[in-house]
């Protein structure tokens, strides 16, 4: 016998939680169903409410007591994600936070014991983790055909001025936030086993906020590799995402096409 479909509540419906999760929820609906939805705009509420054909709830304390919701989708401010999905998973309900995973060690504590109480999943959302060319590359430095790998540098340039709230750090917003969780992930994937070394400097440069947009850390230790991460909104002439230096050849390239020799 077949379950039915998970039943789905969305907390913010910005980028993230209306072009990215709605949109993916839609994609599987023998898996999930979209049940409820709420924002902090309510004519935006609104208008994806009727879309999807679901109810709008009035505010994020009305979407958690509601008991026809089995899943939480946390995609609001940043800011918002700890507190959201603490008191979500207290509600029982189940919870994927969209990243960044809480702004500090502390809150990423509380949401695992509040999971743990519960008896509720939570899970932070990286979708990069899956991307075909981090895997392309994991997988090439994994064979052994490069050598030993003493350096890999991962670039996400380019040269824009943002002006949303993720310029803002009231909102929480900022490089390091924002995009930041999916290089150091996929660095720290390539890195390994053990706690790295960390460099790292934090810059505003052309956004309309006071967060920063320009990002530099490298990380670094005894028989690792030397990770350099860029990601900055600051370079004209950006260059190749992937950059791999081994014993015995290298890789370089982007999302869309590997080389390596």
């Amino acid at each position: 016998m077949t379950a039915p479909p998970i039943r789905v509540g969305i907390v913010g419906l910005g980028r993230s939680g209306w072009d990215i999760h709605a949109r993916a929820i839609r994609s599987m609906p023998e898996m999930y169903r979209v049940v409820a939805v709420t924002d902090l705009l309510p004519e935006r509420a609104a208008s994806c409410a009727a879309e999807l054909g679901v109810r709008q709830l009035n505010d994020f304390e009305s979407l958690i007591a509601d008991e026809d919701i089995e899943l939480v989708v946390v995609a609001s401010y940043n800011l918002y994600h700890a507190d959201q999905t603490e008191a979500a998973l207290r509600a029982g309900k189940h919870v994927i936070c969209e990243k960044p995973f809480g702004l500090t060690t502390a809150d990423v504590d509380r949401m695992t014991a509040a999971a743990a109480v519960s008896g509720k999943v939570v899970q932070p959302f990286q979708q990069r983790r899956y991307e075909d060319d981090f895997l392309k590359v994991r997988d090439v430095i994994a064979s052994g055909v490069l050598g030993e790998i003493h350096f890999i540098r991962i670039c996400w340039h380019g040269f824009r001025r943002r002006w949303d709230w993720q310029t803002a750090t009231s909102a929480g917003g900022g490089a390091m936030n924002n995009n930041g969780p999916h290089p150091i992930d996929h660095a720290l994937e390539l890195f390994g086993d053990g706690e790295p070394d960390v460099w790292s400097e934090m810059r505003r440069v052309l956004c309309s906020g006071d967060a920063e947009d320009h990002l530099k850390i490298v990380l670094s230790g005894q028989g690792k590799p030397t990770i350099d991460i860029e990601l900055s909104d600051a370079f004209a002439y950006g260059q190749d995402r992937w950059w791999v230096c081994g014993s015995a050849g290298g890789l370089k390239g982007n999302a869309d096409s590997l080389d390596w020799k």
